[in-house]
């Protein structure tokens, strides 16, 4: 088994002689459409961390504001 992880660049992979399909979501990366599907979802991924991302920052300065004391991993922040 291969495990693909969280970057796969679609242009490199035919350098290398590979293609990915994914058989149940009908997803196959040597087409047009499955490299529209595929590329998209990465889209629709990236943006979803970005607004994770802005909604964690958002929670961070209402807290500050409020006065209270905010960790950030194994950071304290006091700011």
């Amino acid at each position: 088994m291969v495990v693909v992880g969280r970057q796969v660049n679609l242009d490199e992979l035919p350098s290398k002689h590979a293609n990915l399909y994914f058989h149940k979501q009908g997803i196959d990366t040597t087409t047009p459409g499955g490299k529209l599907l595929f590329q998209m979802l990465g889209v629709f991924a990236e943006f979803e961390r970005s607004m994770i991302v802005e909604r964690v920052k958002a929670g961070i300065k209402r807290a500050r504001a409020e006065g209270k004391v905010c960790w950030v991993g194994l950071a304290l922040v006091l700011q």
